[in-house]
C-alpha cells in the first residue's frame, strides 16, 4: 500500500506549524501521532486490508500473515500485532494500549519489516534496560528511575513467559495503569530489545505542549526542532525503511534463485599438423 503523495502532505500540515517540546521521560510522553506507526508498515508494502471506514484498522505484510490491528473503540488493546506465519516461526502477538507512545511501538514494527542478519543471535533487552540505569531485580523486572514503570518477564508456561509492560499513574501497585504492553513468550527477542530500547532511551519525544495523554508528571521544555523538521525526518525515515525492505527483498530472491554451473565443455582431439 503505496502512501499517497495526499496522506503525507495531511501529515505535513498537521505538523509544520506546530511548536514541539522536548517530553520527557518517554513513558510519559503520551501516544502521539499514530501515523509514525501506520506510514512506517504502508512504507514497507503492507496492505490496508479492512474497510476504511471502519475503526478497527486491519494492515497486513503481503510476504507472509502478519498483522497489525488498530482499534479505535478499545484503549486497551489499541494496537495489536500478530504472527500467523507458520511453519518454523510459532505464533506470537503483541498488544499495546493506547497512551503508548507511537515512537516505541514504532521501533517495534521497524524491526518487524527490516530482517536481522542472517545468523545474528537476538540482543539482550535486559543488557539494554540494565545500560541505561533501570534497576534490574533477580525476578526478572526492571523498573524506571521513576518507579511509574515496570517491565517484567512472567512465569506463565500458557504464554510461553510473557513480557509484561506497565505504567501507573502514580506509586502504588494499586495505581490505575497508564498504559500497559504484553509480549507472547514467542515474540522474536529482537522485537522486545527494540521496544526496550526505544522506552529506556533518555532522549526526549516530541509533543506539541497539550498533547492528549501527556502525563501530568511529564517534562515539557521547548524544542529547537519545529514541525518542519518533524515532517523532514518522518519523511526520511520512510525513505530509509523502503529502502531497507527492497535491499531484504532482492537479497531473498537472490538467494532463492538456483544455481547453474556452465556447461563443461569436451576437450576436443588434437588435429595433426599437416606438412
Amino acid at each position: 500500500m503505496p502512501l499517497s503523495k495526499g496522506q503525507l502532505a495531511s501529515f505535513a500540515a498537521e505538523h509544520d506549524t506546530k511548536s514541539l517540546f522536548n517530553t520527557s521521560p518517554r513513558h510519559l510522553a503520551g501516544p502521539g501521532d499514530g501515523r509514525h506507526v501506520t506510514h512506517g508498515l504502508a512504507a514497507a508494502g503492507w496492505t490496508l486490508v479492512s474497510d476504511p471506514l471502519n475503526p478497527l484498522m486491519v494492515l497486513r505484510s503481503d510476504d507472509v500473515d502478519r498483522r497489525l490491528i488498530l482499534d479505535g473503540t478499545s484503549h486497551l488493546y489499541y494496537w495489536s500485532l500478530q504472527n500467523h506465519t507458520g511453519g518454523d516461526e510459532p505464533h506470537w502477538y503483541a498488544s499495546f494500549s493506547y497512551r503508548t507512545p507511537v515512537e516505541i511501538v514504532a521501533a517495534v514494527t521497524d524491526t518487524l519489516v527490516t530482517p536481522p542478519t542472517e545468523g545474528a543471535e537476538d540482543p539482550d533487552a535486559w543488557h539494554t534496560i540494565r545500560q541505561a540505569g533501570w534497576p534490574v531485580t533477580s525476578a526478572r523486572q526492571a523498573h524506571s528511575p521513576d518507579g511509574l514503570c515496570q517491565i517484567s518477564r512472567l512465569d506463565d508456561d500458557m504464554l510461553a513467559n510473557p513480557w509484561y509492560i506497565e505504567v501507573r499513574d502514580y506509586q502504588h501497585e494499586h495505581a490505575p495503569h497508564w498504559w500497559r504492553t504484553v509480549f507472547h513468550g514467542n515474540t522474536p527477542g529482537r522485537l522486545v530489545h527494540a521496544f526496550a530500547a526505544a522506552l529506556t532511551d533518555s532522549a526526549p519525544l516530541l509533543r506539541s505542549q497539550f498533547s492528549d495523554g501527556v502525563h501530568h508528571q511529564a517534562v515539557q521544555e521547548p524544542s529547537r526542532r519545529n514541525g518542519q523538521q518533524l515532517v523532514e525526518a518522518h519523511t526520511s525515515r520512510l525513505d530509509v525503511l523502503r529502502g531497507q525492505v527492497r535491499a531484504a527483498r532482492r537479497r531473498a530472491r537472490a538467494a532463492a534463485r538456483p544455481t547453474t554451473s556452465p556447461p563443461s565443455r569436451t576437450a576436443s582431439p588434437a588435429t595433426p599438423a599437416h606438412r
